[in-house]
């Protein structure tokens, strides 16, 4: 398989916050928002935010989104 790796790249929490939504019947649930942003130094950028119940899942998330949207 193929596997590409992100060795001189370095990863940075811009935002990283807690919400509560109302939903339905169930009542309100607790969200965790995180916008990370992510380069290399040497002109590549990528940014991504991800909104999950977990909050490590959730910079996780972010962190992935944001390499795959390189510019």
């Amino acid at each position: 398989s193929l596997s590409v790796t992100f060795t001189d790249f370095d990863s940075r929490l811009v935002e990283f916050k807690t919400l509560q939504r109302t939903i339905g019947k169930i009542g309100r649930k607790k969200f965790t928002s995180a916008f990370v942003a992510v380069g290399n130094g040497k002109g590549l950028v990528g940014y991504g935010k991800a909104l999950t119940q977990d909050a490590q899942q959730a910079l996780q998330k972010a962190k992935l989104i944001a390499s795959r949207q390189l510019l």
